[in-house]
């Protein structure tokens, strides 16, 4: 991360920082929201012409892929932690 980076990183902590709990619970929703949709909107222009049931069943493959891997790195990461103690 380079400096203008940290100083705009810095920037959103300290507006979050300012949110309420209910606020900040709203802009969660609002980003998890628009990664929703950039991910199909990616994923069908990388299918383009599918059928429906072809592309729920891709969206099913990637959406499992991804959760074995986040479930791989919570291994990993709990793993190490087990390990120091």
């Amino acid at each position: 991360m380079n400096s203008k980076q940290r100083s705009t990183h810095r920037h959103y902590i300290e507006i979050l920082r300012k949110m309420t709990p209910e606020q900040r619970l709203r802009r969660a929703f609002k980003l998890s929201d628009r990664a929703k949709r950039i991910f199909l909107q990616e994923l069908r222009e990388k299918h383009p012409g599918v059928s429906e049931e072809e592309f729920t069943r891709i969206l099913r493959e990637q959406l499992m892929e991804k959760t074995q891997q986040k479930l791989r790195i919570a291994h990993s990461i709990n793993q190490r932690s087990l390990d120091k103690s």
